[in-house]
């Protein structure tokens, strides 16, 4: 693209008044969107409370809990397949449109009809986002790039799961010559120390609220963004006065 085409692009320029209303109309739409990125903050927070709990084991009561060779008493540690289920995701049909969220290995990637899971965690498979962590708090459906894990019959673990297995770093355990991946085995077999049930609940309680209201952010901002989208080109060419 040369900047010959570019300088020769033509658009419509309203006045100084009306581009300042527009700027103001706009900004105010920014201004919420930036308020909204508190959802870093409330993600930090969860992520603090885990390495305090279960990375230096300062959780609620250590103080009178013996501690034997980094393994608290009433903790196990286990390979993860004994209590985590996983599920190679399935490749679906290019251009749906649905109510339910598509992950692949690098976040959403599309919308669909029909859901294969609920309450889970989309772990990347395959590739460049191998690895790769994210939740979903519903239904959904994961690509066949992607593996999902679930709690077994806990589906309120959700928020614990997530954060051991995000602090974990996956990517590590990956296998493959020509580029990385992880398999359903690699992950089965990696030893993890389990908390008890009663601090997991506890974290669960804490983090899935912070999750819910992370989750109000991130759809307040996607209506934001569209509402900003949809106005300014109408707001340009003077379809909306100001």
């Amino acid at each position: 693209l040369s900047q010959g085409k570019l300088l020769s692009l033509k658009f419509p320029v309203p006045g100084i008044h009306e581009q300042r209303n527009i700027a103001d109309i706009l900004s105010a739409y920014d201004d919420l969107i930036e308020n909204n990125r508190r959802i870093q903050l409330l993600e930090q927070a969860a992520r603090r409370r885990y390495k305090e709990w279960f990375v230096h084991l300062r959780f609620p009561g250590h103080e009178h809990v013996n501690i034997t060779n980094g393994v608290p008493e009433g903790w196990e540690k286990k390979p993860m397949g004994d209590f985590i289920r996983f599920a190679n995701g399935k490749a679906m049909k290019s251009g749906q449109e649905g109510e339910y969220s598509v992950y692949g290995s690098n976040g959403i990637i599309g919308r669909s009809e029909e859901y294969l899971h609920e309450n889970g965690i989309i772990i990347g498979r395959v590739g460049a986002y191998c690895g790769s962590i994210e939740i979903c708090r519903g239904r959904f459906w994961a690509s066949d790039n992607t593996i999902v894990a679930t709690m077994l019959g806990k589906p309120i673990e959700t928020p614990y799961l997530f954060h051991m297995l995000k602090h974990i770093d996956l990517n590590r355990f990956a296998g493959g010559a020509a580029q990385p991946l992880l398999t359903q085995s690699n992950l089965k077999g990696l030893p993890v120390l389990v908390p008890t049930p009663t601090l997991r609940l506890e974290f669960n309680q804490f983090a899935g609220e912070i999750f819910a209201q992370r989750d109000c952010l991130v759809e307040s901002n996607s209506q934001l963004n569209n509402a900003r989208d949809l106005l300014l080109p109408r707001l340009m060419n003077g379809e909306v006065a100001v």
